[in-house]
């Protein structure tokens, strides 16, 4: 397991990267883009990343809530006081999560988010897949050997492309909110 990132970032720091804010606890002297930085700092692409926050919610019994993400980097699973949340595995979307019966109304609740090395995850997938039956073999070794980046849906470039270095940050990219649910009503038919 990596490095653990526990409660020393600004709360400004979210959305981020874990090469930024390993910069900003002065874990790495230099931006990732400095240079040949991007090979000095490789291995933080190699490391699964933990973020913890806590925060307290004062609610009605009538009251619901989910956890509402936007942009997450990539593979990453959440927790709530020690309970699964869930996981998510497209930078692409938004999730929404449930947190009925996992909050404390009233009290600290701790959100503990682990962001899964992209690589690694990678790599995982693409044996997965070596493994599917009825697959051609041949076929496989020959689109896999050039193209195991396409089995994580995440930004292809951030594994290197042309002249550029392969970064593969990893983090929340967007917004991450606790919403109250609110009941859906109409008075017509919702036709889509």
């Amino acid at each position: 397991m990596g490095l653990t990132v526990d409660n020393v970032l600004p709360a400004n720091s979210i959305p981020g990267e874990v090469h930024q804010h390993l910069k900003q606890i002065h874990v790495t002297e230099h931006d990732v883009l400095y240079r040949f930085e991007h090979i000095n700092q490789d291995w933080i692409a190699m490391q699964d990343w933990t973020y913890t926050v806590e925060f307290s919610l004062t609610s009605k019994p009538s009251d619901q809530f989910v956890l509402h993400l936007d942009n997450v980097g990539t593979h990453a699973s959440f927790k709530l006081n020690g309970k699964d949340v869930g996981q998510t595995d497209n930078l692409f979307r938004n999730y929404f999560f449930d947190l009925d019966n996992l909050y404390v109304d009233g009290r600290p609740n701790r959100l503990e988010i682990k962001i899964d090395s992209t690589v690694r995850k990678t790599f995982e997938i693409r044996a997965m897949y070596d493994k599917m039956p009825g697959q051609d073999p041949f076929w496989n070794y020959l689109w896999l050997k050039e193209n195991w980046i396409a089995m994580s849906r995440t930004q292809q470039t951030d594994f290197g492309w042309d002249w550029g270095p392969a970064i593969v940050p990893m983090g929340l990219f967007g917004s991450v909110h606790v919403m109250q649910k609110v009941p859906f009503v109409t008075e017509k038919p919702l036709v889509i």
